[in-house]
């Protein structure tokens, strides 16, 4: 009885030895609110005689932000390690590979690598207020959005603005059936969606029309006859797409 009365007048009077267990969770009590029975032992920080119930309270709350900060880092581990996506550092390209399948890259990764994209190559700004499009463009159809971006680049004449492709926003040279006019086309989604759409269901999609197997070099020849160089130029845009990773 003795024990309980000095026990409680020690307390009541404000001086506590305390043992803190860093980013563990404890059991505290309701009328001293000190930590009785910690959980989690990771590493014990003694604090010593402890006069100011506020220091105490101050303690706790800096064991909570340190658990915080231990479940936040936990947690971008996990989601590092079972991201469907890869890195962009990781992607790799030669003329022979199939077309008809995306990189496999996030949409933000994607995004910010066209928007590493000098003046150059992204003049008037169109790779930059695009990028979102073409990326969910490709994942519908389930096309390679490097390739998207290379035939992009050649037709528009990367190295020399075709001014009159960007006015009537056709990014893949299609031209008006009986005539040698380029189609015009209202913005440029729909131009970009036009030229995609028509390569992937014609020349890269199994049950297209021109299908021949689906690569760069199974291509050239059907898609663009009169010139021979057409599947090399393609790729060597898709290699300079490449660079601005």
């Amino acid at each position: 009885m003795k024990k309980q009365q000095r026990k409680k007048r020690f307390i009541e009077g404000g001086v506590v030895l305390l043992s803190a267990i860093a980013l563990g969770t404890g059991v505290y009590s309701n009328s001293s609110n000190i930590l009785l029975k910690p959980k989690g032992m990771i590493a014990e920080v003694q604090l010593g005689a402890i006069k100011n119930y506020d220091f105490v309270q101050k303690v706790k709350d800096r064991l909570k932000e340190q658990k915080r900060a231990e479940i936040v880092k936990v947690v971008e581990e996990v989601v590092e390690v079972s991201s469907p996506y890869k890195n962009p550092k990781e992607i790799e390209i030669s003329m022979d590979m199939k077309l008809n399948q995306t990189i496999g890259i996030a949409k933000e990764d994607f995004v910010e690598w066209l928007l590493n994209f000098d003046e150059k190559h992204d003049p008037e700004g169109l790779y930059e207020r695009n990028a979102e499009f073409i990326w969910d463009l490709c994942k519908e159809l389930s096309i390679n959005e490097i390739f998207v971006c290379g035939l992009m680049g050649n037709e528009l004449g990367w190295g020399g603005n075709i001014e009159e492709q960007i006015q009537k926003h056709n990014y893949g040279s299609i031209m008006i059936p009986d005539t040698q006019t380029l189609k015009t086309y209202e913005t440029d989604e729909e131009g970009i969606r036009a030229c995609v759409d028509l390569l992937y269901r014609c020349y890269i999609n199994p049950e297209g029309k021109y299908y021949k197997g689906g690569t760069l070099i199974d291509i050239g020849p059907i898609y663009c006859p009169p010139d021979p160089n057409w599947a090399k130029k393609i790729y060597d845009c898709m290699q300079e797409v490449m660079s601005f990773r």
